[in-house]
């Protein structure tokens, strides 16, 4: 076992499996070439969807060259799912305190919704990205079941949170499960999607005044139309 341990160890030139380990600057610089290349990437998918980015544009947005994309990501599809896993992240993050372990049902409820319209109103570029994803993963993934979806496991324990609240009668049990993600997320993508029109449209009606923040607003929407059929 001695021997072993000796033949495999670093710097020995005995261990020839894999890339030799670079030095910490090496690894620190790699790190932040692959940050860098997720976050141009980021962008460019949350304007034009997976489909409508070439790796020669994220590769001009981030100022490398192609060879800099394929040395750290094997394909575009590798970046798009790195940046999937940011955005899933980033929404975790946004509602991690709706799971709160004894937490009321009808608290975890509202904690939820907040967090998903508040995540949309921080991270529109994430809110973007979903809604993109959400039009192109049927032709795309087509054959790729939920959980190999990036997003599949936390709109699974989405989906269990809400199943719970409406089995404790927290909300209304007639309601269909998936109606209520979709009127929860649907008001957050079509909120991101219209904004660039908002101006244009309180034009046409001027005595709307000032728009209120969103997440406030559609939280009240939201909580009257859940719970006016209990």
């Amino acid at each position: 076992m001695a021997n072993k341990a000796k033949d495999t160890a670093p710097g020995n030139g005995k261990n020839k499996r894999g890339r030799p380990k670079g030095s910490k600057a090496e690894n620190t610089a790699g790190q932040l070439t692959r940050e860098q290349l997720v976050q141009a990437s980021y962008k460019l998918f949350s304007q034009r969807g997976f489909a409508g980015v070439s790796t020669a544009q994220i590769a001009a947005e981030a100022g490398v060259s192609k060879g800099v994309i394929t040395h750290h990501f094997a394909n575009k599809r590798k970046l798009y799912s790195a940046v999937l896993e940011a955005v899933s992240a980033g929404l975790k993050r946004s509602i991690e305190e709706a799971f709160e372990p004894g937490l009321p049902q009808e608290e975890a409820i509202s904690l939820l919704i907040e967090g998903v319209l508040t995540w949309g109103e921080d991270f529109p570029e994430q809110a973007r990205i979903l809604a993109f994803d959400l039009l192109e993963l049927p032709e795309r993934d087509k054959d790729k079941t939920v959980k190999q979806w990036k997003l599949g496991p936390l709109m699974q324990q989405v989906m269990g949170l809400v199943e719970q609240a409406k089995d404790k009668g927290s909300l209304p049990c007639e309601l269909d499960t998936m109606a209520i993600i979709e009127l929860i997320f649907g008001l957050v993508t079509y909120h991101v999607i219209v904004q660039p029109y908002d101006f244009h449209i309180l034009a046409l009606n001027p005595d709307s005044g000032k728009m209120s923040r969103f997440p406030a607003q559609a939280k009240t929407l939201l909580t009257r139309a859940l719970y006016s059929s209990s």
